[in-house]
């Protein structure tokens, strides 16, 4: 079950966390900016979607959340050096992007 970790796992893994570090600051901060009632753009995007601001920071929050699980998980797959698990959370991730 625990096997080598190929040099392509490793790149992916580099690549879906920066992907994933990038979802959550950028939909992160739009939730906190909508908590928080900042002024700005962040704060204003929910009129466009015609969504009441809990409706639009919960969705952002949640797609803030899912890249952080996303971003502990292949680390943790990859300390364990869980091949199997690894490529399902590749899978996790793509289907995270298809959303």
């Amino acid at each position: 079950m625990y096997t080598k970790i190929r040099w392509y796992h490793w790149l992916l893994t580099l690549i879906i966390t920066a992907i994933s570090g990038i979802l959550i600051l950028g939909y992160g901060w739009a939730a906190f900016a909508i908590i928080t009632e900042r002024p700005g753009l962040n704060s204003s995007m929910f009129i466009n979607y015609k969504l009441t601001k809990l409706q639009y920071s919960i969705y952002n929050g949640i797609v803030s959340l899912a890249g952080f699980y996303i971003i502990c998980s292949m680390f943790l797959y990859h300390f364990k050096k869980d091949k199997k698990k690894l490529t399902k959370t590749f899978l996790h991730f793509i289907i995270l992007i298809i959303l």
